[in-house]
């Protein structure tokens, strides 16, 4: 380990180079030097993994690294045990980070003698970040034992306290691994789920946020980094194993918190947003699939124990949830959303 040096994990496959250059470039600009970027080739085409090779040139501290395809949550593990730094943050190679990200995010984990920094992101199309200053006076939040309940709501519902969406379109994301510094030992005890491409940040954030583990969290109302918003995402083009990935998923997510039943209705809330999730994919410009097969796969699906038990148990499902349910049941739901994005469409 190196003390005082930050390692920035970006697992990447088959990336748009211009993408990537640019979140390098948002990197090499910090403020804050002392930094490796360790770069995760998950398996790309050969042509990927030979422009990945020329973008280590940009700079000493570009580290690359290929191996074969296993998916995210390895890919990120696989760049841990290959960094050296004494802090970690994860990134995405198709969004940017502002300028003071790294500076300000030391400065306040030391400062609060914090396991765990995190900061604001914003959701965009714009890859700008010459116009984010940082304020000169931050306001910050070290989260007490009883702030973690309404922390893990967040990471379901996006709504808690004053963490949501504000009038600039910044939010803390706490499902998310994004603009996060954490303590290498945090990390190395806290390691992605293997398997799960999607849904991953969601255990991970349950994880560090575990009541018993009692980590010190620290919140710092700055944007840190920007959420390019892709139509080539992992979320928006026809990924085949989707449904069994968030199958997986959901069921480890309902292990992590069963029994907490504060979290009950914004977990719904986030069951929901991943069947949607599903649904999209079905419905994808590249899906293949005839309308009646996908009413079948999403049939056979929703009647796996992972989904049947939280949709049919009367005790456990929420008033407010319960028609819902009854609707998300069948695969004609599929119908529906097809039926309602023609006419929209159309009209």
């Amino acid at each position: 380990m190196v003390e005082n040096l930050i390692s920035v994990i970006i697992p990447v496959y088959n990336i748009k180079m211009n993408d990537l250059e640019e979140c390098i470039d948002s990197i090499l600009q910090q403020t804050y030097y002392k930094f490796e970027v360790v770069i995760v080739d998950d398996g790309s085409c050969t042509e990927c993994a030979e422009q990945l090779e020329k973008i280590k040139e940009k700079d000493s501290r570009i580290i690359v690294f290929h191996k074969k395809n296993e998916g995210v949550s390895v890919a990120r593990n696989y760049g841990f045990e290959h960094s050296q730094g004494e802090y970690i943050v994860y990134a995405d190679g198709d969004d940017v980070l502002t300028p003071y990200y790294f500076e300000d995010g030391i400065k306040n984990l030391k400062e609060n003698r914090a396991d765990i920094v995190i900061g604001k992101i914003m959701n965009t199309t714009n890859r700008t970040v010459h116009d984010f200053k940082p304020s000169t006076r931050v306001r910050k939040k070290l989260l007490e034992k009883n702030d973690l309940l309404a922390f893990r709501q967040h990471i379901f519902s996006k709504k808690e306290k004053d963490w949501g969406k504000d009038e600039n379109g910044t939010l803390f994301n706490f499902e998310g691994c994004w603009a996060h510094i954490v303590r290498r030992e945090v990390a190395e005890k806290e390691q992605f789920t293997r398997g799960i491409s999607v849904g991953e940040d969601t255990l991970w954030a349950l994880q560090i946020s575990n009541l018993e583990k009692a980590y010190r969290i620290c919140l710092v109302y700055e944007v840190w980094y920007l959420y390019i918003q892709n139509e080539g995402s992992v979320l928006h083009s026809y990924k085949p194993d989707l449904p069994d990935v968030l199958t997986q998923a959901n069921k480890l997510v309902y292990d992590e918190i069963k029994g907490e039943s504060k979290l009950v209705k914004q977990y719904y809330d986030w069951i929901f947003v991943k069947l949607r999730q599903i649904i999209g994919n079905y419905l994808s410009k590249d899906c293949p699939l005839t309308t009646a097969e996908k009413m079948k796969y999403y049939d056979s699906m929703i009647k796996q124990d992972g989904w049947e038990n939280i949709m049919r148990n009367a005790k456990s499902v929420p008033r407010e949830f319960k028609n819902k349910c009854v609707v998300f049941r069948s695969g004609f739901i599929i119908l529906y959303f097809a039926t309602r994005m023609m006419w929209r469409r159309n009209k």
